[in-house]
């Protein structure tokens, strides 16, 4: 359920909040519609709700500008054919109808903010606040009595003026003393119960509640909830969504006498969630219960979590929270759709205009910062870019001062703790997730990536364990997410199981084709030998994406191991100057493939300059934090390198610290790992060690093990 207001803010006053539909644009989509009357647009709203009468008060309030539920305006948009959001008044209008704040409605659901000392406020600029969840209470302003200073001809009287008579006089006075007596008397002990209810409360005595099935993903799930929260709790009739299932308006029950108040529900598929709303009707009147967001996936402790404040708000008699707006809901699952296939910076921006306009509508509600984190995030990892980094943080922590519990800011702030290279912070968001909604993919997914880096620096079998079963739980309650095989093949891969590792990149590669699937597909197949099959994904994956550094890098390989090494160099230096330009990690593997074809082909100033170069960059990347193994590796192997390639660094006390930095990565099992191992031993002179370890990467990856940089290995055989 929605809790994304803050109830410690100065803008929680207890007051009746809401907001107020634009007359001008009111007035257009009314003769859009071909209507010429608001009577119309009543008799429409009866028809579509299929209402006993017309409801011409709620259109009145809403063309007359008056704060009104969220509800309330969608009624009315949908007779007229029109999205609820497009006749919020905006800012610009509400400037133009109250120039100076003092002529802004008391009870008007815009915030005020920054009082000026002459007392002069300025309006918010956001039109459609969400209301707090203060119950309404009586205004605390004195009453206005008659005056009691009467001009010659007429006197005012309640805000109305009326011309003097002595008969006009003696019935003016006698109405106003009825109306003391009543007000004194009779409205305390007649007619009413004896606990009246205070505004905003709806009044559960005595009522017998029905339930109407509610349709779409998910729906028999939600429905159940309903029913068993209310159950014990209410005159409600067990069983009654069953009885119902036939029912579509809840007016049906109430007219007929079955039931005094009906819930009911709408259910909306966006992507990978389902955003959910209940409503409670009563009477003729029909009001937003409660509005939610969870996945087609959800748990169902979470889908109960989220049901059970607004539930619990009914029976208890707690004054009625008001949920978010229908609109941003599904405004913010457009934006998280955006993020479902590959990164790219058009998606990411498609994202943050959805999230903006969130925040711009529901500057008090959780989702938009949550989603702007996230892709800031996502921006600062496609751009290399670490200023995005900065602009997540204010979003992240905006929205966990508003919600800290929500599920979404949680995934955010993990995945900004990761970018930060903050892993064991990133760790700790991620299991508040998982504690949150047990069955959150992106939470699985995240943590899963998260403690592969912890893996590779660690090497633990227990971390690797936890990874591998998260995943693998993850893809059976949504086998159609390909993010799930590829992270799982990654897991794989790293672990040694390249065989397991390329089903699983197939299989994602069938769920979506695109470059990140068929790339690492691609490098899966180079691994264990099968060429041809790596030359046609890298294919693929280099007409999605012509101009991506890791995918040019790695065709780049393959002419290395094919022995085309001056094809090898015309991909890889444009490469290394490119990124010299942007900057953005991996330079570092670059300057060192290109090290490796000077060396073989003699040039070995050349070579010595590169390496220096790549191990002046892998330095910078490792700077935040410990190096991971493959990085050790790969420092380990350039610096034994560099030190054949400088004979004057050759002494026996460093030697002898080389050797044992190698002995020290004796476990290692990753492919990268062992290759550089391998040749970190040849060139130490310890051939035995280099079979060895040249051998455990064969038996892994027989297509690595074939590197040319093994040369002298074999000729030694």
């Amino acid at each position: 359920m929605t809790k994304g207001q803050d109830s410690d803010t100065s803008n929680n006053n207890p007051r009746s909040r809401g907001i107020r539909a634009s007359q001008k644009k009111l007035r257009a989509a009314l003769l859009a519609a071909g209507f010429k009357s608001q009577t119309e647009v009543s008799d429409k709203i009866q028809k579509i709700e299929g209402l006993k009468k017309p409801p011409r008060s709620l259109v009145r309030r809403v063309f007359h500008g008056d704060s009104v539920d969220p509800l309330s305006i969608e009624r009315v948009a949908k007779a007229l054919n029109k999205e609820a959001w497009t006749l919020y008044l905006d800012s610009a209008e509400l400037e133009e109808y109250y120039p100076n704040n003092s002529s802004v409605p008391k009870d008007s659901g815009e915030l005020i903010d920054n009082p000026k000392p002459d007392n002069n406020h300025t309006p918010n600029t956001n039109s459609t606040l969400t209301a707090h969840s203060q119950a309404l209470q009586p205004a605390t302003q004195s009453p206005t009595y008659p005056t009691s200073k009467i001009s010659n001809a007429e006197f005012t009287i309640f805000g109305l003026k009326i011309k003097k008579s002595k008969t006009t006089l003696v019935v003016v006075l006698l109405v106003v003393l009825g109306s003391i007596v009543i007000d004194r008397f009779w409205s305390s002990n007649v007619g009413l119960e004896d606990n009246p209810l205070p505004a905003g409360i709806i009044d559960f005595r005595n009522k017998v509640v029905a339930v109407i099935p509610i349709k779409g993903p998910r729906g028999v799930d939600i429905t159940r909830h309903v029913e068993q929260l209310l159950a014990n709790k209410t005159q409600y009739i067990a069983g009654s969504s069953a009885l119902h299932a036939s029912i579509g308006n809840p007016q049906e029950l109430l007219s007929g006498k079955k039931a005094d108040l009906v819930i009911s529900g709408e259910i909306v598929e966006v992507g990978r969630y389902l955003a959910v709303r209940l409503f409670l009707s009563q009477d003729q009147n029909k009001r937003q219960l409660l509005s939610a967001i969870v996945a087609k996936s959800a748990s169902e402790k979470y889908i109960q979590d989220q049901l059970e404040g607004g539930i619990n708000t009914l029976v208890n008699e707690s004054p009625q929270t008001e949920s978010a707006d229908w609109q941003i809901l599904q405004r913010f699952l457009r934006g998280m759709r955006h993020f479902g296939g590959e990164r790219s910076e058009q998606a990411i921006l498609r994202g943050m205009a959805e999230f903006q306009g969130v925040i711009g509508s529901a500057p008090n509600l959780v989702y938009g910062y949550a989603g702007m984190c996230f892709a800031s995030v996502e921006q600062s990892i496609e751009t290399s870019s670490k200023s995005y980094l900065e602009e997540a943080a204010r979003y992240c922590d905006k929205g966990a001062e508003i919600a800290p519990n929500s599920l979404f800011i949680n995934v955010a702030l993990g995945n900004l703790a990761r970018a930060k290279g903050e892993f064991s912070e990133a760790r700790e968001h991620y299991l508040q997730a998982l504690d949150i909604e047990p069955n959150s993919i992106p939470a699985i997914q995240k943590y899963s990536e998260n403690q592969l880096r912890e893996f590779l620096k660690s090497h633990d079998p227990a971390v690797m364990e936890d990874i591998k079963n998260r995943l693998t739980f993850a893809n059976k309650i949504e086998p159609d997410n390909w993010k799930l095989p590829f992270t799982l093949g990654r897991a794989y891969y790293f672990s040694g199981d390249q065989y397991a590792a390329i089903e699983q990149f197939e299989y994602a590669a069938r769920l979506s084709v695109n470059f990140q699937t068929l790339n690492n597909l691609g490098t899966l197949q180079f691994c264990v030998g099968d060429l041809l099959s790596a030359k046609s994904n890298y294919q693929q994956a280099f007409a999605l994406r012509p101009e991506y550094a890791v995918l040019l890098s790695n065709i780049a390989t393959l002419h290395f191991y094919l022995e085309e090494n001056e094809q090898a160099l015309a991909i890889y230096e444009p490469q290394i100057k490119q990124l010299q330009q942007s900057g953005g990690p991996g330079l570092y593997q670059l300057w060192s493939n290109v090290a490796s074809i000077y060396r073989i082909q003699g040039k070995n100033e050349q070579a010595l300059s590169a390496y220096r170069n790549a191990m002046t960059e892998l330095d910078r990347e490792v700077n935040q934090g410990e190096a991971n193994v493959m990085q050790r590796a790969t420092r380990l192997a350039m610096y034994v390198l560099v030190t054949v390639l400088s004979p004057n660094m050759q002494t026996e006390q460093l030697l002898a610290s080389l050797k044992q930095q190698a002995l020290a990565l004796n476990d290692v099992v990753d492919p990268v790992s062992l290759h550089h191992l391998a040749l970190s031993w040849l060139y130490l002179g310890d051939e035995q060690r280099a079979r060895i370890f040249r051998d455990k990467l064969h038996a892994i990856c027989p297509g690595y093990a074939a590197s040319p940089d093994f040369g002298p290995l074999e000729k030694g055989a």
